[in-house]
């Protein structure tokens, strides 16, 4: 009957029914076995729950002994298929006996592996570089900065004879001769060249070649000069040599210096074409001593040694006679008394200029109240004598900016009593700018929409 309690009690039990059944109940009985005290149930208790298990005899010895424990694996025997083979077979041995590999190796190179083939470029043609290069000057010289860095780079990195670097001189050269916008950017281009370009030939570098072409040309001075046709080419090369002068210096320790050598060779070359006195030879020693002929006064006090060839004083005697030639024109003999006025002043470096007073000082009085008056500006000379505005190069392109018809209206607008309300063309300003027959189709037009819109809203 007490199975029948049993039964009875368990109709309570939720979920009844439901694949609890009589196999549950004995796989519990089988996983949990009753504990002492249980009365048989098979329920377990919490606070009947049995503590850890005591290690195994060899780690409680190695934990008594103070040993460092290691790790305590069972497993079971792995299936003969999971063995590592412990010994090699023929074919491994083969491969190992037959191999090339070495633990030694600085690399490991795959099988299959290629090496990369460097890459050669293509021959830069630094000739055509060099002259885009002096195109680009002739145009903007501005940019002379930011083209030199590449074309030094190019220089540097593909030329390596001296055949080359002549061909770019001789291309330099040309240019600035024929070209006078080209003449002070090729100076400095041939300056920066000859301090850094790394190029040293056996017959020199090239500063030194730069100037045996000058040489040449120098040596041709008489033969030119005589050549209506190939006298502009000797005065261009007057003017670049002068350039030369001023900008392609050489190192001696640690200042740099003017190559004298240059500065002879221009008066040279000056002599030359004061010896044929022409409105154009003239015109060119005239300019070349204005940006000149200062520095080549002060190298020339500063030698020791004297050069064998002219001096400052000799070309300007020889400036003088020229000015009283009568095949020279006025204005180049104007020209030329400039240039010896601008020497007596120490090439306008004069600490002080005496001031002249003249009656022209006060010949323009400012009136501060008079709106379209300016101050004239003075004009001096190297002596620090008063000039005219033409006589300084100025021309007179706006010789009066206002007329007086030009104050009177301007001074009728400004004042109202003055003013009537009608402009030179008849227009009444103070009706908006329009005359009678306007007024009136204005008037009408004003009219008619007025009635349109009155008509349109009207509810009525």
């Amino acid at each position: 009957m007490s199975g029948s309690g049993d039964m009875n009690s368990d109709t309570s039990s939720p979920g009844r029914g439901r694949g609890r059944g009589r196999g549950f109940q004995k796989r519990v009985q089988q996983t949990n076995p009753p504990s002492p005290g249980t009365g048989g149930s098979g329920a377990t208790n919490l606070a009947d729950k049995k503590g850890l298990r005591r290690p195994l005899p060899e780690t409680e010895a190695q934990l008594l002994a103070g040993d460092s424990l290691k790790p305590h694996v069972t497993a079971s025997p792995a299936p003969e298929e999971d063995k590592i083979q412990t010994k090699p077979s023929s074919q491994f041995s083969a491969i190992v006996s037959n191999s090339t590999l070495s633990v030694n190796a600085p690399e490991f190179v795959p099988r299959n592996w290629v090496a990369e083939q460097e890459y050669i470029y293509p021959d830069v043609d630094v000739i055509d570089q060099v002259r885009e290069t002096i195109f680009a000057l002739t145009l903007r010289p501005g940019s002379f900065d930011d083209l030199m860095k590449s074309i030094t780079e190019t220089i540097n990195s593909w030329v390596t004879d001296e055949s080359t670097i002549i061909e770019i001189i001789n291309i330099i050269f040309e240019q600035a001769v024929t070209e006078p916008n080209f003449r002070y950017t090729g100076a400095r281009l041939c300056g920066h060249f000859s301090e850094h370009l790394r190029l040293k030939g056996e017959t020199g570098n090239f500063r030194q070649h730069m100037m045996k072409r000058c040489h040449q040309e120098h040596l041709k001075r008489e033969e030119l000069v005589k050549d209506s046709n190939q006298v502009s080419r000797l005065h261009g090369f007057a003017m670049f040599m002068g350039e030369l002068f001023l900008h392609m210096k050489i190192k001696v320790g640690n200042s740099w210096q003017r190559i004298n050598i240059l500065g002879t060779g221009l008066k040279d070359v000056a002599v030359t074409l004061l010896s044929h006195p022409t409105d154009s030879n003239l015109k060119c020693v005239g300019q070349l001593l204005k940006f000149a002929g200062a520095v080549l006064e002060d190298e020339e006090r500063v030698m020791v040694n004297k050069p064998s060839g002219k001096s400052m004083d000799d070309i300007f005697q020889l400036i003088k006679k020229c000015t009283v030639e009568d095949s020279v024109s006025k204005h180049i003999k104007q020209m030329m008394l400039g240039v010896i006025e601008l020497r007596a002043s120490d090439w306008g470096r004069a600490e002080s200029s005496p001031v002249v007073k003249s009656d022209a000082h006060n010949a323009f009085t400012f009136n501060q109240d008079d709106p379209f008056t300016q101050p004239e500006p003075v004009f001096y000379d190297s002596r620090g004598q008063q000039i005219t505005r033409v006589q300084a190069g100025f021309q007179e392109e706006y010789p009066e900016v206002y007329s007086q018809s030009d104050v009177d209206e301007y001074v009728k607008w400004a004042d109202p009593e003055q003013y009537d309300g009608y402009d030179e063309y008849g227009y009444d300003f103070d009706q908006g700018g329009m005359d009678d027959e306007m007024a009136a189709a204005y008037d009408q037009f004003v009219t008619e929409n007025e009635s349109f819109s009155i008509g349109h809203w009207n509810p009525t």
